[in-house]
This record gives structure tokens, sequence and C-alpha cells, in this order.
């Protein structure tokens, strides 16, 4: 990861008044420029863990999984990580990533933007997000995606991807393979040129038919169902015909190239060295954030009175701060909080073990 230079004088003493509250165990290196460490601080008590990722270090690369390998369903980080294994990553540390749908036929389901290996899975939507741009520099956004879909002399606008049952009046949905997910007909189908779609580009492609409603249809391989929530554009939609050409824009703004990696979050907490966001209830969470050295990943316990009570939106603000971050957003906590490293569940999670989760952000290791 290439170096960037930001500000930081502002969180430097911050940095200090840490040393006076929170009482660190050894850092263990887990990869050449990846450690992690245990901090407590009595006073609330908090049970604090800490992955830190040396941006320079070529080797180690952050990357967002899958439970089950697609957006439908959800896995244990265990599992996660197994997946990864046997796919070929060395993954040295990680914890759980976006909130997500927790029961249903659309479980699974999550809130905030995603992309996989540079692969659009969930298109942003308003909610702040953790990035890895094309550079290879972290970078949190609040954004929304802007798309189009033309069929023939058609055009749409596509307001969510791989989202079940989200959808506006007068806009298309898209489902790709990576979704995972089964409609119950009324698609177009369509074949793509040039790749999977990513959070900006063009791309092409033909109408290869209409499925009719109540026939069951997930998208395959280079193939992307179009769908509409709307009656009426429902109705127009399904005048498609095989062989039209198909062409999708996507502009995902301030990219103005495909991002590598990103999950969601709810809240930015720090941005340029100052804390925008505060709220006073406690709960387990998880945040990451960045400085101009480092990227780190955080969990806080809680709900677990003597061993750690949670923070508040503040107190985690607070927190990232003192780690030394200049930006930093939270992500999904409560029972969802996990810290991996070397196949051990570090922190205590709030549910007595590991929760079933949609995704999560993996620290891997190119091994020479």
């Amino acid at each position: 990861m290439r170096r960037l230079r930001w500000p930081i004088a502002s969180v430097m003493l911050a940095a200090v008044a840490l040393v006076l509250v929170l009482s660190p165990a050894q850092p263990q290196d887990v990869a050449p420029g990846v450690t992690i460490e245990a901090l407590r601080d009595s006073a609330g008590p908090w049970e604090i863990r800490v992955i830190r990722i040396e941006r320079d270090e070529p080797e180690i690369d952050l990357v967002a999984a899958l439970g089950r390998g697609e957006l439908r369903g959800r896995e244990r980080l265990n599992g996660i990580i197994r997946r990864e294994t046997e796919g070929g990553a060395h993954v040295v540390a990680a914890v759980n990533a976006d909130f997500f749908r927790m029961a249903g036929d659309t479980a699974g389901g999550i809130s905030g933007p995603c992309v996989r290996n540079g692969e659009l899975v969930t298109a942003p939507r308003g909610r702040p997000g953790f990035y890895i741009n094309a550079q290879g520099q972290p970078q949190i956004e609040t954004t929304r995606t802007a798309a189009e879909v033309t069929i023939g002399e058609r055009s749409w606008p596509m307001d969510s991807m791989n989202l079940p049952d989200e959808g506006g009046e007068g806009s298309v949905q898209l489902y790709t393979k990576v979704g995972g997910w089964q409609l119950s007909g009324g698609c177009v189908v369509a074949s793509l040129e040039g790749g999977p779609l990513r959070s900006t580009g063009r791309w092409e492609g033909t109408v290869t038919g209409v499925v009719a409603t109540g026939t069951a249809r997930t998208a395959g391989e280079d193939e992307v169902l179009i769908v509409a929530r709307n009656e009426q554009v429902r109705e127009a939609l399904l005048q498609a015909q095989a062989g039209e050409r198909v062409t999708i824009t996507i502009d995902t703004p301030p990219f103005t190239e495909p991002v590598l990696q990103a999950v969601g979050g709810n809240r930015e907490l720090v941005r340029d060295g100052r804390i925008v966001f505060e709220d006073q209830i406690r709960h387990p969470r998880t945040a990451a954030g960045f400085n101009d050295r480092e990227i780190l990943l955080v969990t806080v316990d809680g709900r677990q009175p003597g061993w750690s009570v949670g923070m508040t939106m503040a107190e985690l603000a607070q927190l990232m701060l003192r780690l030394g971050c200049t930006d930093a957003v939270n992500l999904d906590g409560g029972g969802s909080t996990t810290f991996w490293t070397q196949w051990l569940t570090l922190n205590k999670p709030s549910d007595g073990g590991q929760r079933s989760v949609a995704n999560a952000l993996l620290v891997t290791w190119d091994r020479p």
C-alpha cells in the first residue's frame, strides 16, 4: 500500500493521553507490517482489540469477504475465513463488517456498499463506507451511486443492486451472480461483456431472454437480471426482446476509477482529525480508521459488566482519535462484533460466541 500524507498533528496529543488511560498487552506481530494489540481501560471497563496495518507494506491487503461466498445468507467469521483460505488466501486477522438483515428470506442482505476484489456487490446508497480505492489507499466516503440501464431505446435509472425487496418508483434493480438471490420471474436476463460490474464504468451486453412471473431464476456467470418493483416500469421492461442491446453505466463519486474493496458502516466518526458524530448509547463496537501511516481495525466488547460495557459513538470516536486515526467509521457492532486472528477469537462477543454475519474485512498476506 503506497503511503499518502495527511495532517495528524491534532491526533498526536490525543495519542499521548491514551497511554495514561489504557493498559496495553505486548503487541504481537502476525505478518510483515501487521500487529495486534489487546488494551484494557478500567474506567469503563473496556476491552479493546486493535489491528494495525502499515500502509506501505506491499505484501499486505485488505479484502472484503462475504458469508457463504455470496450475499444471500450469513456465516460465522471462521467459516468465511476457511473458505478464503481454501481459495488460496493467507488470512492473518479479520473483523466483522456491515450491518445486515438477520432473518427471513432476505437474511444476509447488507445495508451499505460492498465491493469484493473490484466487483460491485451492492451499490452505495447514501450510507458511509470504508473503501480501498484504485490506488490501494483507504478512503471513508458517504456517497450514492448513479447508474442507468438502457435496453434498445428505453432507459431507466438503477437504484439498487443485489438488495431484495428494494426499489423505488420509476427505476430498475440489478441482480448478479454474487448476490445469490433467486427471483420469482418478471425479469429481463442480459449477458454482459467486459467482466463484472464495478463502481465506475460502462458495460455493453445483449438481452438473452425474458423470464415470466412465477418462474424462479438466479443470475449466472456474466449475467445480470433486470427487474422493476413498479408495475408500470415492469410492464415496459418486459417488452424487451432477445437480441436487443443493453448498456449499463455506473458512476460513484468521488471515485473516478473502480474501487478495489468496500464495506459499509452507519456513521462517520472522525474526519480530518475531528469528531463528526456522537451519541450516548453504549454497545459493543467495531470500527475502521486510518492515518497517513496505518490502517486500524478496532473492536470494543460490550454488554458484559465487569468485563466490558461497550462504548457510545462519542467514546468510540475519542478512542479512534487516541489510537491515532485521522478518519474513522463505525461498522456493525452489538453481537456481531468479532476480532479474529490465527483461528482464535480474541474478543468476547456478547452473544457468547461468533455470530453469523453477512461480510467481513480480512487482512491477507501475500507470502513470497
